[in-house]
């Protein structure tokens, strides 16, 4: 994969080089193999490279909901909450010419 004369793998390669690469073996149903191997050709890529990179966007998605969850749980252990009531009230606004901003918590 490195060292091929593409820009999408240089620009990877230079930025997982600085880390030890890690070997890993997945599987996959043939279907999404074959959609792999497309979208490798078209975009000149190679498969590991566009597996790579997909797995670092699901990462990055998963640790951020997590931290908004665990977020959440903390201010709700705070007791940071803002009541159903005024959340339905705003909801209900949403579209008309009266729409009221989010209730929002006072510091």
């Amino acid at each position: 994969m490195c060292g091929a004369d593409n820009i999408w793998n240089r620009r990877f390669c230079e930025d997982v080089g600085r880390e030890h690469n890690m070997r890993l073996s997945i599987h996959v149903d043939r279907g999404t193999k074959r959609r792999l191997d497309v979208l490798a050709r078209l975009s000149k890529r190679s498969r590991s490279l566009l597996v790579a990179e997909a797995i670092v966007a699901y990462v990055d998605s998963e640790e951020w909901q997590l931290g908004e969850m665990l977020a959440g749980i903390a201010e709700l252990d705070r007791e940071q909450v803002v009541s159903h009531g005024k959340v339905a009230k705003w909801l209900k606004s949403w579209g008309k010419p009266s729409e009221t901003k989010a209730p929002r918590l006072i510091s």
